[in-house]
């Protein structure tokens, strides 16, 4: 009877062990996006360098002879000249991923609106670095994963 009690034990006290550590090692392993506005990266960049962002927004193609990233998220659809309160941040990724999201192209000058028009969210790692650099953006998301509808 004693020996069964002390096995009981330490099978429970695996299983508890278990319960504790297996949500951690998925978290390390693979961590959760955090629901951010495309404001919230402009303003408080630091926060969010390094991690997992879900961001909502619209997609714009750079199609102009201008420097700077191909794809842009906004945070609201673009206009000609900006609202108040528009912002935005650098895509990088693949152009086969980010292309069928596209809803606007700018050459320079003036916003085209393409056949997709919807907003999307953006799933990927944003960067930014303190010091601008001269030939890239100073912030943008590395994207992994692009759909549309709510947060995912």
């Amino acid at each position: 009877m004693k020996r069964f009690l002390i096995v009981t034990v330490i099978i429970l006290a695996f299983v508890l062990c278990l319960a504790l550590v297996v949500p951690l090692m998925v978290e390390v392993l693979y961590p959760s996006a955090a629901k951010v506005a495309v404001h919230e990266l402009i303003v408080n960049p630091q926060k969010y360098n390094g991690k997992l962002v879900n961001v909502h927004g619209f997609i714009i193609k750079n199609i102009g002879p201008l420097f700077g990233s191909k794809y842009t998220l906004y945070n609201i659809p673009p206009q000609k000249p900006p609202l108040p309160g528009t912002f935005d941040v650098a895509l990088s990724g693949e152009p086969e991923m980010l292309e069928p999201y596209v809803s606007y192209t700018f050459d320079g000058r003036d916003f085209g609106r393409t056949a997709f028009s919807g907003e999307v969210c953006v799933v990927g790692t944003f960067r930014w670095t303190e010091v601008p650099p001269t030939d890239s953006p100073q912030s943008y998301i590395d994207v992994s994963k692009i759909s549309t509808g709510s947060y995912v």
